[in-house]
């Protein structure tokens, strides 16, 4: 997925009349983000939390999957004096993020299938190219490779015409074998 959808927005993370009330004491409010040391941050683009409703906004890289946590935390600038506290308790976030599930691309042969009649059975290699399972990561490798197998599913407007096939298999290879009689 791209783009957009994979921006969300949690609300709110920390109860709007809190923050009303923290709003009204003072002057300054600023949320603190960060991750446990076992987290993976390197699944966010964008994280940040807003002082005025407590909305959290992520967005995710792409081909993010994973478990990741974040921890978020309201200070205020009224500072510590007289034994006062300016850090709000600790919210952790646990992401659970799973992957998503693209769609198959291949590109085709630029030539047109020309047989003659009574050739036998015809095997055409790389009819089929950059056959991919799913989308590509930023150097152009298949992500959904190790998970995912494809089949091709053919089909012709005149069957009546073919002896076998045609067969499309996962490697791109053709095969099919037109009837004698079949112009």
């Amino acid at each position: 997925q791209h783009g957009a959808e994979l921006c969300q927005v949690l609300q709110p993370i920390f109860p709007v009349p809190f923050l009303e009330a923290k709003m009204k004491q003072i002057k300054i409010l600023a949320f603190l983000v960060s991750m446990p040391s076992l987290s993976n941050f390197s699944m966010f683009e964008i994280v940040n939390v807003s002082v005025s409703n407590g909305d959290l906004y992520f967005c995710l890289n792409g081909n993010s999957f994973g478990n990741a946590s974040l921890n978020v935390t309201l200070v205020d600038d009224g500072g510590t004096d007289n034994g006062g506290i300016n850090v709000s308790f600790v919210t952790e976030i646990d992401f659970f993020i799973f992957r998503v599930n693209q769609p198959p691309s291949f590109n085709c042969c630029s030539r047109p299938a020309n047989v003659w009649r009574g050739s036998g059975r015809q095997l055409w290699h790389y009819f089929a190219t950059n056959i991919m399972k799913g989308e590509r990561d930023k150097w152009g490798r298949d992500t959904e490779a190790a998970e995912q197998n494809v089949t091709f599913v053919v089909t012709v407007d005149h069957p009546e015409l073919f002896n076998f096939g045609p067969v499309l298999y996962a490697n791109g290879t053709l095969e099919f074998q037109a009837h004698d009689w079949a112009a």
